[in-house]
C-alpha cells in the first residue's frame, strides 16, 4: 500500500501535508488545467477525484486500467483523456480516447492502432505528439494520425510554443518545429560530442516555462541547464552574449544532489523553481535567476 499525498509547499521550510490518497499502485497522475480535478491511475483503476478543496479529495468515478500503460494527457476542454493502451505485445500499441465528461460513467470512446509501440504522449493546443519508433502527431480535430519521419527511435519529448524537442534516451537529440501541422527538422546533433564528453546520458530535459532553458538529468545524479539556442544551427555561437543573462553566454550550469539517482524533474509554472525526486526524497531549487 501507497500513499499519494497532497501538500501545500507555500513555506518550502516547512511544507503541510493536507490529504493522502490511498493507492495500490502509481503509474500515473495528471492535474486538470485549473487543478480542481486529479486523475490517477494506479495499473488496477484510472480514477478521477474532485481536489477542489485539498484538504479533502473525494473521488467522482473510475474505469479499469489494466490494459492502460503510463502516459496520458487531458484534451484542452477536458472532456476527454488520450492514454496510452498496451496489450503486452512490445511490437503492438494503441492510443485510447477516454470520455471523461460524466466522471459517474468513465468510457473508452475509441481506440488507435500503431504496428508500433506508443509510449510519452504530449499535448500542444489540439495536437498530441506521440513517441513510438518515430515520431505520430494526432489531430484532435479531425481524429487523423500522422506519423512523422524522425532520425531517431524517439523516447521522450518536451514542448514549447511551435518546439518539439526529441531525445532517445542515450546520446542524440533532436529540435524540430511544427509549421501549421508541417512538421520540419531545425537540427539533430549527439550532445556528447557537441558539447561535453561529460553527458554521457541525458534523460527527462524540459523546457523552462518561458521556453529560454532547457533543464535535463544526466548522468543519473545531476541537473544541468543550457540556453535553448545551443539546439539552434547557429554559425557563430558568441552572437549569444548577454551580459545580463544568468550563464552570460551559451555555458551550461550543474547542480548535483546528494543522492545517486533522480528519477524526475518538475518546474514549477512561474519558472521560478525546480524540484528533483528521487526514490525517497524531493530537493527544491530556486531557479528565478534562469528568467
Amino acid at each position: 500500500m501507497i500513499f499519494l499525498y497532497i501538500a501545500d509547499i507555500k513555506q518550502l521550510e516547512s511544507p503541510k501535508v493536507l490529504a493522502k490518497i490511498e493507492l495500490e499502485n502509481i503509474s500515473d497522475v495528471l492535474l486538470s488545467y485549473d487543478e480542481n480535478r486529479l486523475f490517477l491511475n494506479d495499473k488496477n483503476q484510472l480514477s478521477i477525484f474532485d481536489i477542489s478543496d485539498k484538504s479533502k479529495p473525494k473521488k467522482l468515478g473510475s474505469i479499469s486500467s489494466k490494459p492502460y500503460y503510463r502516459g496520458m494527457v487531458l484534451s484542452p476542454d477536458e472532456n476527454s483523456l488520450y492514454i496510452v493502451k498496451n496489450y503486452g505485445n512490445k511490437k503492438h500499441s494503441h492510443f485510447a480516447q477516454i470520455d471523461i465528461m460524466d466522471p459517474m460513467h468513465i468510457v473508452e470512446k475509441k481506440s488507435f492502432s500503431s504496428k508500433d509501440n506508443f509510449w510519452n504522449p504530449a499535448i500542444k493546443g489540439a495536437k498530441v505528439y506521440i513517441s513510438n519508433n518515430g515520431l505520430t502527431m494526432l489531430d484532435l480535430n479531425t481524429l487523423e494520425l500522422k506519423d512523422i519521419k524522425v532520425p531517431f527511435e524517439s523516447f521522450r519529448m518536451t514542448l514549447f510554443d511551435k518546439y518539439i524537442l526529441l531525445h532517445d534516451g542515450w546520446e542524440e537529440i533532436a529540435l524540430l518545429k511544427d509549421r501549421n501541422g508541417v512538421i520540419e527538422q531545425v537540427n539533430h546533433l549527439d550532445y556528447q560530442a557537441a558539447w561535453h564528453n561529460f553527458y554521457k546520458r541525458i534523460r527527462d530535459i524540459e523546457f523552462t516555462p518561458n521556453g529560454k532553458y532547457l533543464a535535463f538529468i544526466v548522468n543519473k545524479n545531476a541537473i544541468s541547464f543550457k540556453r535553448f539556442e545551443v539546439m539552434l544551427p547557429m554559425v557563430n555561437k558568441d552572437s549569444l552574449y548577454d551580459k545580463d543573462d544568468y550563464f552570460g553566454n551559451y555555458y551550461s550550469s550543474i547542480v548535483q544532489p546528494n543522492i545517486d539517482e533522480i528519477k524526475e524533474i518538475i518546474l514549477s509554472k512561474d519558472g521560478t523553481k525546480l524540484f528533483a525526486f528521487s526514490s525517497s526524497d524531493m530537493f527544491v531549487y530556486d531557479i528565478s535567476k534562469l528568467r
